[in-house]
């Protein structure tokens, strides 16, 4: 699941914006 990869690495550099990381982390979940 080469997807998870990318989603934990963007998760890592949207988690210092915030709201876009709470954003791609629910549409990711």
């Amino acid at each position: 699941m080469a997807h998870l990869k990318e989603v934990h690495r963007r998760f890592k550099n949207g988690f210092r914006e915030g709201s876009q990381a709470k954003k791609q982390v629910a549409a990711s979940a």
